[in-house]
């Protein structure tokens, strides 16, 4: 991953903030997105593979910091696989937050705690095809199906931006006569029960752990 200068936070709150995870780093938790941070954007999600150094780098940091939280939108148990964290060279004081933050996946542990899916993702996963022919969707359009969500992609479609678009207004629809919510993020719209959200994640791992600071790296709009 290489080495790069410390940024310089551009807030009072960020100075404020940087400075207390420098001066006590074993108090601190360092949380970040997998997609587009921790692994390159690729065409095909399940393609997708955490950058060979971000193990060892979580590892290297692991003696200093208090823990890391991975947050993602990904089944807790697809990144775990996705980014090799159940390696032994991975942290023990790492915890995975999948389906943002509904699931909780533990490297000391090495298991995974869940709830029961919404009842609405049933219905929205009976729904959608009908939902997708009947506004057209595009050529190239395709569903991922994440157990307590279910996301629509456009990113392989002719015309992507135009394609989610389109789509947009009647997964909303969809979504709200189920008691569902839509995400949307880079090229995709995630249909996903309230209250799942990587801040309200992030926010109760930092209280359950008393942390002193935290530091959270993310690339998209869910971030």
């Amino acid at each position: 991953m290489g080495s790069h200068p410390l940024p310089v936070p551009v807030t009072a709150a960020g100075r404020e903030g940087l400075t207390a995870l420098l001066e006590r780093p074993d108090r601190a938790v360092l949380g970040v997105d997998f997609d587009g941070t921790l692994a390159d954007i690729v065409p095909d999600p399940d393609q997708a593979r955490a950058h060979p150094g971000a193990v060892p780098a979580l590892a290297a940091l692991g003696p200093r910091l208090h823990s890391f939280a991975v947050i993602t939108g990904r089944p807790a148990e697809v990144a775990v696989r996705y980014g090799g964290f159940a390696d032994t060279a991975a942290p023990a004081n790492l915890v995975v937050l999948g389906l943002y933050g509904a699931e909780r996946w533990d490297a000391s542990s090495q298991s995974i705690q869940a709830p029961e899916p919404h009842p609405g993702i049933a219905a929205v996963r009976s729904e959608l095809p009908g939902v997708l022919e009947a506004n057209g969707a595009w050529h190239g359009t395709w569903t991922e199906d994440k157990g307590r969500a279910v996301a629509v992609h456009t990113r392989r479609t002719e015309n992507p931006q135009a394609a989610f678009d389109q789509l947009r207004a009647p997964l909303e629809a969809l979504a709200e006569r189920h008691g569902l919510i839509v995400e949307p993020g880079r090229l995709v719209l995630e249909l996903r029960p309230p209250g799942m959200d990587k801040g309200i994640a992030l926010l109760e791992y930092v209280r359950e752990t008393s942390a002193g600071a935290v530091l959270y790296a993310g690339d998209d709009l869910g971030d």
